[in-house]
C-alpha cells in the first residue's frame, strides 16, 4: 500500500530478505528497443512467438525482450543460489543493488500493471496491432492523450510465455564427443554439388535453425565486466554463447510455437506470419553454418563449462581492461586441449581404480 511506512531499521534491511521466488534469477534482459514503425513492431511480435521469451513495455516508450528462465544455480525449494559467496558467483550477481531493484516491479507488474511498466503477451499485442494507426511510410502514429495505452492493455489478462526445458544441443555434444574420440572434424567440410533450381530452396531438408533459435549480437568484450556479463547470461539454461573473430552473439535455444513436428511453419501462408520471417531471404542464410555444422572456420559455439575454461586465456590491466585475448581458433584449441585432459585424467583415474 503506498501509504505503508516503516522505520530506518526495516528500511536498510536487505529488500532481498522479503522477495519472494528470486525474480531476479528468472529473467535475463536480452535486448531494449524502440518501437516507430510496422517493422519494429513486427520484431517484437516474432519474439513473442517463441517458447520462455517474455516482452515488456516500460512508461517512456521502451520495449524489452527477455528470456524467462530459472537460473541453473537457483534452488527452487528455498529460492536461495547455491554459488553465493563462492567464486563461481558472477560479479554483476554480486554487486547488484537490491535497494534500487527493478525485479520486484517486474515481478508485480505480471499480475497488475504499474504506472511505468506492462508485460505484452501475444494476446495484449494483437490488441494493440488492432487500435494503432500508421502513416503512409508505416510509421506509428502517436496514440489520442484520451487513450491510456496501458489501461487499455490491462483490461486483457496476461499469460507468461510456454516454457520447455532447454535440451542438450546435438552438435556441440558431437563436436567434444570428436574431440574426445580424436576423430577429426574439418573446418568447412566440402559441400555437395546442387543446381541453380535446387537453390530455389534452400529450406529444404533443414532442420529449420531459425525457427529454434534467437539471436543476440553484442560488443566484443574488452573488458573484465563484460566476460563476467557474459558469464551470467550462460548461468541461465538454454543459454549459448556464438564466438568469432568480430562479434559476440547471446544465443537463445528455444522454439517457435508455429513451427510444426515435420519442421515446417503452420502459419506459412497466413496473415499472422511475422514481416520478418516472410521476407527473410533463406539464400543468405547462415543459421546452417553456424549451427549444423561442427566447426565452422572462425566461429563457434560454447556453453557455461567451456566459457569459464576460456576465462583461462584472458588477462587484464589494473583497471580491468583486457590486455591479452585470443582469436577464435586459438580459442577453440585451447577447449579442445582441456576436453581431451580432463578426460584423459578421468579415464587415468578409472585405471588406477
Amino acid at each position: 500500500m503506498k501509504n505503508e511506512t516503516i522505520n530506518y531499521q526495516q528500511a536498510i534491511a536487505s529488500p532481498c530478505d522479503t522477495c519472494s521466488k528470486a525474480p531476479c534469477c528468472r529473467l535475463l534482459q536480452l535486448q531494449c528497443l524502440k518501437v516507430t514503425t510496422i517493422t519494429d513492431l513486427d520484431l517484437v511480435a516474432y519474439y513473442l512467438n517463441f517458447d520462455s521469451i517474455a516482452v515488456s513495455l516500460s512508461g517512456d516508450g521502451s520495449w524489452t525482450i527477455y528470456y524467462r528462465y530459472p537460473c541453473r544455480f537457483l534452488n527452487e525449494t528455498n529460492y536461495s543460489c547455491s554459488i553465493h559467496n563462492l567464486p563461481a558467483q558472477p560479479n554483476i550477481c554480486i554487486h547488484y543493488n537490491p535497494y534500487s531493484c527493478f525485479y520486484k516491479t517486474a515481478e508485480t507488474a505480471r499480475h497488475q500493471p504499474t504506472e511505468n511498466l506492462i508485460w505484452v503477451s501475444q494476446k495484449r499485442m494483437k490488441h494493440l496491432q488492432s487500435v494503432l494507426q500508421f502513416d503512409t511510410e508505416r510509421k506509428i502514429v502517436q496514440l489520442s492523450e484520451e487513450i491510456n495505452l496501458f489501461a487499455l492493455l490491462s483490461e486483457i489478462p496476461y499469460e507468461d510465455p510456454s516454457k520447455n526445458t532447454p535440451l542438450e544441443d546435438p552438435v556441440l555434444q558431437t563436436w567434444k564427443k570428436q574431440t574426445l574420440s580424436g576423430e577429426s572434424t574439418l573446418l568447412n567440410p566440402p559441400r555437395t554439388n546442387k543446381t541453380f533450381q535446387e537453390m530455389q530452396n534452400p529450406c529444404n531438408g533443414c532442420e529449420a535453425y531459425c525457427c529454434k533459435t534467437l539471436l543476440f549480437p553484442q560488443e566484443l568484450p574488452t573488458t573484465y565486466n563484460r566476460l563476467d556479463f557474459y558469464k551470467y547470461c550462460l548461468g541461465f539454461p538454454g543459454v549459448e554463447l556464438g564466438i568469432s573473430d568480430s562479434q559476440w552473439t547471446i544465443i537463445i535455444k528455444t522454439r517457435c510455437r508455429h513451427l510444426d513436428k515435420d519442421n515446417n511453419c503452420s502459419i506459412y501462408d497466413d496473415p499472422e506470419r511475422p514481416l520478418i520471417c516472410k521476407y527473410y531471404d533463406a539464400g543468405r542464410c547462415t543459421y546452417k553454418i553456424g549451427f549444423a555444422e561442427i566447426k565452422t572456420e572462425g566461429y563457434m559455439r560454447i556453453g557455461y563449462e567451456e566459457f569459464n575454461c576460456l576465462l583461462e586465456t584472458y588477462r587484464f590491466d589494473d583497471y580491468g581492461n583486457i590486455t591479452v585475448g585470443w582469436d577464435t581458433e586459438t580459442l577453440r584449441q585451447h577447449i579442445e586441449y582441456n576436453w581431451q585432459k580432463d578426460n584423459y585424467s578421468t579415464i587415468r583415474e578409472e585405471t588406477i581404480v
